[in-house]
Order: structure tokens, then sequence, then C-alpha cells
């Protein structure tokens, strides 16, 4: 089945004359995927669990490698790009953070990894089992029975999480309404804002432009932020 998919598939389709923009396009989207990785488990691996952040990112990085290496060769899909997105990463983050900060109130700190780790493992198994349900018996239809207010709902709720999640990350501070007036201070105003006005800008110039070098440009410009904030 594997090799039938790659011969007919897509190393059939690959042409010199497209072979530097495929190869464009492999180096874009790694480097998408890699950014998406460590955003995911910056998302997941804060405040009582930052400092197993390193081995969240080396976590995040492989699951992008597994995640797009078995979804380019064993998708019917062959012109989808397979990266992770954050919207399972900012909803899984909620009970983690709550479980940790119940572990550490009763001071069972050997507990606290592998409780975190079990989570995102027993999480990840069930979402592949149901998906993989859900195609396997063709009951994708059933999501024509979900109203669009639930779904518009869930969306915007999720990325207000997303939203909330960047700027605990961007600046360590838990976002609560005691907590709110600390984001104005000078300082913190410094460590979030480039990173909103940057967001902004590259919304509107990719709805503006349908440019392939505004990928790049995205990236670059991140990195040289990040790199003066550090």
């Amino acid at each position: 089945m594997l090799k039938t998919h790659l011969t007919d598939g897509f190393l059939n389709q690959i042409k010199p004359s497209n072979f530097y923009l495929e190869i464009y396009g492999g180096v874009m989207m790694s480097m998408m995927s890699i950014a998406y990785g460590i955003s995911c488990a910056a998302l997941i691996f804060k405040g009582p669990i930052e400092t197993y952040l390193p081995l969240g990112i080396v976590i995040g990085i492989f699951s992008c490698l597994i995640f797009g290496l078995l979804g380019s060769l064993l998708s019917n899909f062959e012109t989808a790009i397979w990266i992770p997105g954050p919207n399972p990463a900012a909803i899984i983050a909620i009970p983690i953070s709550t479980i940790a900060y119940s572990i550490l109130s009763s001071n069972q700190l050997d507990s606290l990894l592998p409780t975190v780790l079990s989570l995102i493992f027993i999480t990840s198994l069930l979402s592949g089992v149901t998906f993989f349900a859900l195609g396997y018996f063709q009951l994708s239809r059933l999501v024509r029975f979900i109203p669009y207010t639930v779904v518009g709902g869930f969306i915007a709720g999720t990325g207000c999480l997303i939203a909330g999640g960047g700027l605990v990350t961007l600046t360590g501070i838990d976002i609560t309404f005691e907590t709110l007036p600390n984001y104005f201070d000078h300082k913190t105003l410094l460590r979030w804002v480039p990173s909103f006005l940057l967001a902004i800008f590259i919304l509107v110039l990719s709805r503006r432009y349908k440019k392939p070098l505004i990928l790049p440009l995205h990236e670059g410009a991140k990195t040289f932020f990040n790199r003066n904030k550090n």
C-alpha cells in the first residue's frame, strides 16, 4: 500500500520545472512545523511545569516529525499539508495546569511529570482513535448536525485560549483580574506589544499580498524579535 501510494502519488508528479518550488515549500513548511511544535509546547508546559519546557519542545518537534511523515505517506489527500495546530494544545493546557497545581499543593513532586505525560498520551490516543473511527465508519457527515453557533463558539473560545496562552508565555504572568494591571507595566509592555504588532502586520500583509515571500518574512521577523527580546 505504501509503495503504491509513493509510486502512483507524489513521486510521479515531481517535475524538474517545479523542483525549486517544491524544495522551497518543503523548507518553509518544515520551519512552520517546528515553530508550531515549539509554540504548542510553550502553551502546555507553562506555570508550575515550566521547568520541563525543554522536554516539551523535544516532544513537540518529534510529534511534528511523526505527524508530517505519516500524513504525507499514508493520506489520500496528496496536496494536504500536515502540521500540528495550536487548538488542541490550548485546550489540553487547562486541565494540565489544574492537575499540576493540585499535585504541587499536595507536595507530590515526583508524580508531576509522569502525570502530565500520561495525560498528554491518553488524550492523544483517544483523539486518534476517535478520528479513525469517524473516518473508518464514514461518520463525518454527522458534523452537519452540529449548529453553527456551537462551532463558532468553540472556535472563538479556542482563539481566546491561544491568545491568553501566548500572553502568559510572553510575560510569565497569569491572566486574572488582579494581575491585569501588571500587563500595562513598562517592562511588561515591551514583552507583548512587539509580538502583537508583528501579528497584526503579518495578518494585514498576508491578506493584501498573495506572495510566497510572506512566510519567510514572517519567520525572519519573528526570529529577530525573539532574539532582541532575549
